[in-house]
């Protein structure tokens, strides 16, 4: 008899909110395709796999951004996110409407990752 079990696979990030929109659909920020992604990835093996949320930029510029990015990230813990996948767009390209480049100690940005190490 074969055995499956293979210790832990591979992550894989799974709310999309990061990844370009097809086909001219906008982004989902309701979390449905994280939720999607736990059930496909751990419903039938649900110790083999660890599923990572990601932040969506799109509404940087917005005032409150700091408060709506650590919301969404609570919300996707609790659909089963089980950790933080920052993309390297974050220090590379990634820049405020002032051309600024968005830095990883931003103070809007603090509460986010210190609910990241928890």
């Amino acid at each position: 008899m074969e055995s499956h079990d293979r210790g832990s696979g591979p992550a894989r990030q799974g709310n999309g909110r990061n990844q370009p929109a097809r086909d001219g659909e906008s982004q989902r920020r309701d979390g449905e395709q994280l939720k999607n992604t736990v059930r496909a990835m751990k419903g039938r093996y649900p110790d083999r796999f660890v599923v990572f949320a990601n932040m969506s930029y799109d509404d940087l510029n917005t005032p409150g951004f700091g408060k709506r990015v650590t919301a969404r990230l609570e919300q996707d813990v609790k659909n089963g996110a089980q950790g933080l996948k920052i993309f390297k767009n974050f220090g590379m390209d990634l820049k405020y409407a002032s051309g600024e480049r968005v830095h990883a100690d931003d103070p809007e940005l603090t509460p986010s990752l210190k609910n990241a190490r928890s």
